[in-house]
């Protein structure tokens, strides 16, 4: 394991605890997030969505939805299919069709996965995709002031994601995917993260109704936000 990773590692494990990377526990599936380059100094993690049928349908599916294909069709020791596109807004994410590891088992608790969020330029045309490739659903949450949420759903309607305009961001920002866990503390996360190395590049906020937050990038530059619910921030 090179250096880099090593550092990486450790700060995963202080910050996000050592159960999410406990390879021994039987209830987790597909833990590892692979980061990806989308400006000289950010990766981007990506996310990947459980999905059923076969490679040959899922194909067929993508064709004409305007869909870049960027990481072809590969079996992972015996764990799963996958398949990296770009949807038609430009942001990267992953298909996952399980063998022997269905995936993310363990979430919403300290040190696990709990929100993923497409990041786009057109968010009807992001759900649209979803709806059209994936069998998602989308509902709007009212915001406030801060506007109106597209929520998605999986295929039995629960909540599982979001999708938020891009304009909302720094100017030169891509369409991305964004992965967010839990935390007891985000405050004391982000403090450790930044002592392992960690840069914070969106300090903590409060979101109403949602809880508190903040997005740091980990030594070798990937991209990831902390959450503490609102019942528990």
């Amino acid at each position: 394991m090179s250096d880099r990773m090593r550092k990486v590692n450790e700060l995963l494990r202080e910050v996000l605890s050592e159960s999410l990377l406990d390879l021994k526990d039987p209830r987790i599936g597909f833990v590892t997030v692979t980061a990806v380059r989308t400006s000289p100094d950010l990766r981007q993690a990506t996310v990947y969505v459980s999905v059923l049928g076969s490679e040959r349908k899922r194909q067929r599916s993508l064709e004409g939805l305007g869909v870049t294909v960027l990481d072809g069709h590969t079996v992972v020791d015996v764990a799963a299919d996958w398949v990296a596109i770009q949807d038609p807004t430009g942001a990267r994410v992953g298909l996952w069709q399980a063998r022997d590891t269905i995936g993310t088992q363990r979430a919403n608790e300290p040190g696990t996965p709990t929100w993923n969020e497409c990041v786009t330029g057109d968010v009807k045309a992001a759900a649209a995709f979803y709806a059209a490739v994936l069998g998602m659903g989308s509902e709007d949450m009212d915001m406030g002031e801060a506007g109106t949420y597209t929520v998605l759903t999986n295929v039995e309607g629960r909540q599982i994601a979001g999708c938020m305009d891009i304009g909302m961001l720094p100017e030169g920002t891509p369409p991305h995917w964004n992965v967010y866990f839990n935390v007891d503390d985000v405050d004391a996360s982000a403090s450790r993260a930044e002592g392992l190395g960690a840069k914070t590049l969106a300090p903590a906020m409060d979101v109403p109704g949602v809880g508190r937050m903040a997005m740091l990038a980990d030594p070798q530059g990937a991209a990831f936000w902390v959450m503490a619910a609102a019942d528990a921030a």
